[in-house]
């Protein structure tokens, strides 16, 4: 795109792409205030960086990047930050009295999802292209151009993902009847 969007067309691609944004950087900080705070700095980025992009069907996975690495890096610097405060976070904090219900919920719900992935001990990397895949519905092509990744590098972590998850599950499915 060589010429600077404008402030109408900045804020469709933002409505349109917000929540994908933000799902993929509550995957890797897996806190929801975490995760509003890496989506912002995103959408910052990209109205900075808007002229870079070439094609406009670039944007989703310029965006897929942009929040991987930037989750990553807001991860990282909680960390440093907890070293120096000694203070823990809660992963969901949704105990406030302005959450909604359906906020609660989404907040289970992705506990939920998180706990069956940490149960099932993917990588960082293995969820992400697992989320990318289930979650974004996103083909592998993509995944490749958003991680800058072979496509069969994308195939073979989607398949250690899957069968890790396959595995857990059946265990927990095998464990339920015998009770």
């Amino acid at each position: 795109m060589s010429e600077k969007l404008g402030r109408q067309e900045f804020n469709r691609i933002m409505m349109q792409h917000q929540r994908f944004v933000y799902r993929l950087a509550f995957t890797v900080v897996r806190s929801m205030e975490e995760a509003d705070e890496v989506t912002q700095e995103v959408f910052v980025k990209l109205y900075k960086h808007i002229d870079r992009i070439e094609k406009p069907e670039a944007i989703k996975a310029w965006l897929a990047r942009t929040a991987l690495s930037t989750a990553r890096d807001r991860l990282r610097w909680l960390k440093v930050r907890s070293w120096f405060t000694h203070s823990s976070r809660d992963a969901d904090d949704v105990g406030t009295p302005t959450a909604s219900p359906e906020r609660l919920a989404a907040a289970n719900e992705r506990t939920r999802i998180i706990g069956a992935w940490s149960a099932a001990h993917l990588s960082p990397k293995e969820r992400t292209i697992f989320q990318l895949r289930y979650g974004e519905e996103m083909t592998i092509a993509e995944i490749g151009d958003a991680l800058s990744m072979n496509e069969n590098t994308v195939k073979t972590h989607l398949y250690r993902a899957t069968n890790k998850c396959r595995k857990r599950f059946a265990s927990e499915d095998t464990h339920d009847e015998t009770e």
